[in-house]
């Protein structure tokens, strides 16, 4: 039932530089569309996965402490089995509420958080939920519906010896909810407590600057059964760990970034038979910005990423382009594309199949 993006979407995060640089942003609505999908060689149990989605969000500051932001997707999901008919996924996502608090001169900011379970669900024996979220391929969307929570963070910046510092960390409370359309109360789930800690740094190296970050994500057991169900079960979803680290220099009128991250899930409970039990996803790239006029910027970059679970394996190779454009003072548009290729062999399968991926964007957001 759990699913985890590599980069949170509305809970905090540390900023290293934000004692440095100010916490509230400017009001502004953000959206637009974005699209990915995959497509399998044969010999893998899907040929074809792919997703459209809108994301919807608005952030309001009241003063110079105090930031209220909303956000959502309406997405759309598809699956093709190599055997059997499509499946599709149309709906809005749970809608996230936060308010954040900077205390003194932006050294502390407290944040709370809730999730309202407005997602649309499906039926219990569906594929979709599992296949968009998985980690290794990054959808927009990865869980429609969570039920609802509550998480309240911290997050201290400060510098040292040249050094940007930052340390946070969050506490998530989950309330029971029935994730199934075709179960009702016969089966309900309830994630229990999850806790979460990130530090990270940053410094100039000559005129480059250099970052390094650490996040550590805990869960408890959580539950799932009803009063049909034949009892209770559980779920341990595995401790996760993700490093990262870039290095961004200017070149010329534009600046290059490095980077690598890790991403880590530990084995926890006793999985199914050919479930990935625990995985490891490393990523490697490089980014790019290259000013073209004073309200056009190009930014190419290519990317690899390999994902090794306990059983199975895969690879991704990729290149992307996108424009940031300046349409006016309030108004920025974003359009990108990529495309990749590689191979992936999944849990228990005895070879691996082709894979090919593509992927479209277009983000649009008012400062007003």
């Amino acid at each position: 039932m759990r699913s985890l993006r590599l980069v949170p979407g509305l809970l905090l995060l540390v900023a290293p530089a934000a004692a440095q640089t100010g916490f509230v942003a400017p009001a502004s609505v953000i959206s637009g569309v974005q699209a990915i999908g995959y497509d399998f060689g044969s010999g893998y149990p899907t040929n074809s996965i792919s997703q459209v989605a809108v994301p919807i969000a608005v952030l309001i500051p009241i003063g110079k402490r105090l930031s209220l932001d909303a956000g959502t997707f309406y997405a759309s999901t598809r699956v093709t089995p190599a055997v059997g008919s499509h499946e599709t996924l149309n709906g809005f996502t749970d809608t996230q509420l936060r308010g954040s608090y900077v205390v003194g001169k932006d050294a502390l900011v407290v944040s709370l958080m809730a999730n309202l379970p407005t997602g649309k669900k499906t039926v219990s024996t569906s594929v979709l939920s599992g296949y968009a979220a998985n980690n290794f391929l990054l959808f927009p969307v990865n869980a429609y519906t969570n039920g609802a929570s509550i998480t309240g963070g911290l997050a201290l910046a400060g510098t040292t010896g040249g050094w940007n510092l930052g340390i946070a960390g969050s506490v998530r409370y989950n309330g029971q909810y029935e994730p199934y359309t075709d179960q009702g109360s016969a089966l309900t789930y309830k994630p229990a407590l999850e806790g979460r800690a990130r530090v990270g740094a940053d410094r100039l190296l000559g005129s480059s600057r250099f970052q390094v970050g650490f996040t550590f994500s805990t869960f408890g057991t959580d539950n799932f059964g009803g009063s049909t169900g034949g009892g209770l079960s559980t779920n341990q979803p595995g401790n996760r760990y993700i490093g990262e680290m870039s290095l961004a220099a200017p070149v010329s009128s534009g600046s290059i970034s490095v980077y690598v991250w890790d991403f880590y899930r530990a084995a926890r409970g006793t999985p199914t038979p050919n479930a990935i039990e625990h995985e490891n996803i490393f990523t490697s790239g490089v980014s790019s910005s290259w000013s073209l006029n004073r309200s056009l910027a190009l930014e190419p970059g290519v990317e690899a990423r390999f994902w090794m679970p306990n059983d199975g394996t895969g690879q991704l190779y990729s290149a992307a382009a996108g424009l940031r454009w300046s349409l006016s003072p309030h108004l920025a548009f974003t359009p990108g594309g990529k495309f990749g290729f590689g191979h992936i062999r999944a849990p228990g399968a005895a070879s691996a199949s082709s894979l090919t991926g593509w992927g479209a964007n277009g983000l649009l957001r008012y400062t007003f």
